[in-house]
């Protein structure tokens, strides 16, 4: 699973996850960037706007609303996507 580590507030973790990059086949290194980029536009995107509560109450919801919206079409093509409760469980939503 794609994950985001805060280097600020976890210097450890961020090394661990660079070292981890090594082991890491071309579809993980891909879902990786591809999470990273997500962070980074959303984070700018951010900070164009205002890191206010409702903006960042208003993000949320696009994202999980997009989400969702991805969850339903992979379950319609019998995909199956890693769920919430454990976030490297791909049991689905």
């Amino acid at each position: 699973m794609a994950v985001i580590e805060n280097a600020g507030t976890s210097p450890k973790k961020i090394e661990q996850w660079k070292r981890s990059l090594q082991a890491m086949n071309a579809a993980e290194l891909t879902a990786q960037q591809l999470v990273q980029r997500s962070a980074e536009h959303a984070l700018l995107h951010l900070q164009s706007v205002g890191a206010t509560e409702a903006n960042c109450a208003a993000m949320i919801r696009s994202i999980q609303d997009g989400l969702f919206a991805i969850h339903e079409v992979a379950a319609a093509r019998g995909i199956q996507l890693p769920g919430y409760q454990d976030p490297d469980d791909a049991e689905g939503r």
